[in-house]
């Protein structure tokens, strides 16, 4: 995969009137702005959309529509740096947004997400803009692409704020944003979530908030930039595929 990847072609920020036309499809990154403990910029799940959009606009002929950086964070909305809109606000902005770039700018719709806290919000907006307006816009979190194995296979089983950590390394890198040294450290911290919230979390849904950022994403060490950019090579090929699928079924 080739690394600072810009072309304006592909950015719609950098496309004139007379270019813009209707775009095929337009990928439209939706992240937040939450704390990701010590060592991880607010950014963290902006930055990691970003590249993701970049990449697959890259692969499947698509443009790059500007972040959304607000998300959906009751978890952390209690800690430093996180800002949270109500879901309601954010589902009611996303519906009109998505439907002014339906009328005005992409003939079909990838919205991308990492964050866990927008999956019900993007959700909501995806059903609603069918049943109400007939619209088909496809929903996809790159981050659960590939599942454990794939995990397993590039992170070597360590957890999620090892891989977030990597990912984000890789984003910025795509980005050729030039802080890559800025989110390094030298040592681990935070203990894992309660075993007992984890495996209810991986079942099912429940209201908590986390205690201190450092228990929502902990520092790490050693991050693996090139498992990172693996992540996002296989993550790139996998969208390929879906965008084939979604275009077989037709308008």
């Amino acid at each position: 995969m080739e690394e600072h990847w810009r072309s304006p072609e592909h950015e719609y920020l950098y496309l004139t009137s007379q270019e813009v036309g209707r775009q095929a499809i337009g990928f439209l990154p939706v992240g937040s702005l939450e704390t990701h403990g010590a060592a991880l910029p607010l950014g963290t799940d902006v930055l990691i959309a970003e590249a993701f959009a970049r990449t697959f606009a890259r692969r499947v002929t698509g443009v790059v529509l500007p972040a959304l950086p607000y998300g959906f964070s009751p978890n952390t909305a209690g800690l430093p740096g996180t800002v949270s809109p109500t879901g309601e606000v954010l589902v009611a902005y996303l519906k009109e947004l998505c439907l002014s770039l339906q009328q005005n700018a992409c003939a079909r719709l990838i919205v991308l997400s990492i964050h866990k806290g927008n999956d019900a919000v993007i959700r909501v907006v995806v059903d609603d803009l069918f049943h109400s307006h007939g619209i088909s816009v496809f929903y996809v979190n790159p981050y659960s692409f590939m599942g454990e194995a794939i995990d397993r296979e590039l992170f070597a089983g360590r957890d999620n704020s090892y891989k977030e950590g990597c990912l984000l390394l890789a984003s910025l890198r795509i980005l050729n944003d030039q802080h890559v040294s800025r989110y390094t450290c030298d040592e681990n911290t935070a203990a894992p979530h309660h075993p007992d919230l984890q495996m209810l979390r991986h079942h099912g849904s429940l209201g908590f908030s986390y205690p201190d950022e450092e228990s929502h994403v902990g520092s790490r060490r050693d991050l693996d930039v090139e498992g990172g950019l693996r992540f996002f090579k296989l993550a790139e090929d996998q969208m390929a595929e879906l965008v084939t699928a979604w275009s077989n079924l037709g308008p």
